[in-house]
C-alpha cells in the first residue's frame, strides 16, 4: 500500500465558467469521464508547484501560485489499488480560454457550476464542488 498525494484545481474564467477536461477513452483509470485539471504530486514536489506543472501540462495554461487558493482537502482509500489517498483541491483563476490538451484527455468544456456539478462524478471531486459551493468559497463558484 503506498500513499498518495493528489492536487486538482476549479479553474476559472473570467465568464465564471470552470475548466472541465473529459479523460481519453483510451485511460485505464476512468475512461471518457469528466475530470479537473491537475494529478499526482511527486515525492520531492510541493503540491501548489505540482498543480502549476500538471495544469500547464495537460492544458496549456501557465497558472501562478498567486492566482490560486487551497479550499478543500480529503482522504480516503482507493477503491481499486488499496492506496491512501490525500487529495488537494483549489480554486483558481485564469485569463486563458483556449486550451491545448495532452493526450491524457481527448476534450475540454468551460461550463457553469450547475453544469460543473452535473459532469463531475468522481465521488470526490463532487464533494469537494460541492462543500466549495455550500460554503460560498471562491463565491463565483456559488449558486
Amino acid at each position: 500500500m503506498k500513499n498518495i498525494l493528489t492536487a486538482r484545481i476549479f479553474l476559472q474564467n473570467p465568464r465564471d465558467e470552470v475548466l472541465v477536461l473529459r479523460r481519453s477513452h483510451r485511460d485505464n483509470y476512468r475512461p471518457g469521464e469528466y475530470d479537473l485539471p491537475g494529478d499526482g504530486v511527486e515525492a520531492d514536489e510541493r503540491p501548489d508547484l505540482a498543480l502549476i506543472r500538471e495544469v500547464r501540462e495537460e492544458t496549456g495554461i501557465v497558472l501562478t501560485r498567486e492566482a490560486m487558493s487551497l479550499v478543500y482537502a480529503s482522504a480516503g482509500v482507493n477503491q481499486v489499488s488499496g492506496d491512501n489517498v490525500v487529495r488537494l483541491f483549489y480554486t483558481g483563476d485564469t485569463q486563458a480560454d483556449e486550451v491545448v490538451l495532452s493526450h491524457e484527455h481527448h476534450s475540454y468544456e468551460w461550463v457553469g457550476a450547475d453544469k460543473a456539478s452535473e459532469l463531475i462524478t468522481h465521488p470526490s471531486h463532487a464533494e469537494a464542488l460541492r462543500y466549495i459551493r455550500d460554503n460560498n468559497i471562491g463565491p463565483r463558484l456559488a449558486s
